[in-house]
């Protein structure tokens, strides 16, 4: 099987784990690794996604301190912060 989509992606952030229709694009991710990166990827934009409906009044940036810390995120790891916009940290 190619790579997932990013629709397929989607489908499997927004469905549930045992949804039938999803178990082909299930077992990629399990031996691929870059479609499983994509699909954390694409479950931290939706944590985020939320935290912003959820905080509307906040900038993002402190919308982002709701966030799980970067260096519990599997794959990441924070050398240095290099410094601070207006929309992020750097």
């Amino acid at each position: 099987m190619p790579c997932l989509t990013p629709e397929q992606i989607e489908q499997l952030v927004h469905t549930s784990a045992e949804d039938p229709g999803t178990a082909p694009s299930q077992r990629h991710a399990e031996q691929c690794e870059r479609c499983r990166r994509s699909i954390e990827e694409a479950i931290l934009n939706e944590q985020m996604l939320r935290l912003l409906r959820h905080y509307p009044d906040e900038p993002p940036a402190q919308a982002e301190a709701h966030m799980p810390a970067a260096d519990l995120i599997e794959g990441f790891e924070i050398l240095r912060e290099i410094g601070r916009g207006g929309k992020a940290v750097g």
